[in-house]
């Protein structure tokens, strides 16, 4: 009996719309300021491109 492969394209995400959202983020945050800068630069950045998005979200939660 042939089966199919489990590869990305037939696997369900619990949060998958989410999980492309924040990838797509820090894609465009990558595309934008290359990587050249300190992490605390791309901290603050990913923070407003996930915002803009519609995707806001909380940093360093103590």
């Amino acid at each position: 009996m042939i089966t199919e492969k489990n590869t990305d394209k037939n696997k369900n995400y619990i949060y998958e719309d989410l999980t492309y959202k924040i990838i797509g983020a820090i894609y465009n945050v990558h595309q934008e300021l290359g990587n050249v800068h300190k992490e605390s630069i791309y901290h603050k950045a990913l923070a407003i491109e996930l915002s803009e998005i519609g995707t806001p979200c909380l940093t360093e939660v103590k």
